[in-house]
């Protein structure tokens, strides 16, 4: 639980940062990476988010707590869910550095990756309630 939440500070710290601009060239790419670094246990701390405050969550204990159990829940094995894990924090990372490569602003940047962490999560929980709402009527 410690390292998530340390993980979270260094994620929106370093969010503050690029929004901030005001680091010296060569301190500025350094940090335009961290966000796009961290992306995956930050989708940890999203997905159970999400979770706690899900409608199919309220009043009862969450099933999952970090991203890995989201994708169990779902119906993946462990396996499965470890490869899909590191290929979305490598897809991340090469994400990142394309935009870096082609000179995007920070802010854009970070655009792109709220966008991607949203949609991910989201699909994720959308197949979670699915599986839930089909085994409900079986």
């Amino acid at each position: 639980m410690l390292t998530r939440r340390l993980t979270d500070v260094a994620f929106f710290g370093a969010v503050i940062v690029i929004l901030d601009d005001s680091l010296p060239p060569p301190y500025r790419d350094y940090i335009f990476f961290v966000p796009w670094l961290l992306a995956r246990h930050m989708m940890d701390s999203l997905s159970l988010m999400l979770c706690r405050h899900s409608e199919a969550c309220v009043g009862r204990p969450c099933a999952t707590d970090d991203l890995r159990g989201l994708h169990l829940a779902c119906g993946y094995s462990e396996a499965k869910s470890n490869v899909v894990r590191m290929l979305f924090g490598l897809q991340a990372v090469l994400a990142g550095y394309a935009l870096w490569r082609a000179g995007v602003p920070g802010w854009v940047s970070l655009l792109a990756l709220a966008l991607l962490l949203g949609l991910y999560t989201h699909w994720f929980m959308w197949r979670h309630h699915a599986l839930d709402t089909a085994r409900q009527y079986t």
